[in-house]
């Protein structure tokens, strides 16, 4: 069967939208950690919220999706799709940006110190944690 480019971009569009992200740790004959993306149906259909705490866990063969906290019947489940997910982010992959404008951010790495103690400044900020060698602004 021959396929149209369009029809090609909108399959490619529908799966990078809709996939998800698994790591699969070392254990049994597997001696490096897999990293690969699956359409996990129904998993797929689940809206955004940055404060879910639901999340995937990896049980032999199996994925398991877990809730992070009691839902009442009827309620939405939401997904945080793996979390810290900025507007960048979330526009390029998903195709929408954050709901509330104090969850909307972007984060920028910060510039390498070019002149005076360049050395010592470096060495100062590869100290400190990831999440502050990033500028991330609202």
């Amino acid at each position: 069967a021959f396929f149209e480019c369009r029809e090609l971009r909108w399959a490619a569009a529908h799966y990078w939208s809709r996939s998800f992200e698994l790591t699969i740790p070392p254990g049994g004959k597997r001696k490096k950690t897999r990293t690969f993306h699956a359409l996990l149906p129904v998993v797929d259909l689940f809206n955004y919220d940055a404060t879910s705490t639901n999340h995937f866990h990896i049980v032999g063969d199996s994925i398991v999706y877990l809730a992070g906290r009691d839902y009442a019947e009827g309620e939405e489940v939401r997904d945080a799709y793996g979390g810290n997910k900025n507007d960048t982010f979330l526009i390029v992959h998903y195709g929408f940006l954050q709901d509330q404008e104090e969850d909307s951010y972007v984060t920028m790495k910060l510039a390498s110190p070019r002149k005076g103690y360049r050395k010592l400044k470096r060495q100062i900020l590869k100290t400190q944690p990831a999440e502050v060698q990033q500028l991330r602004i609202r």
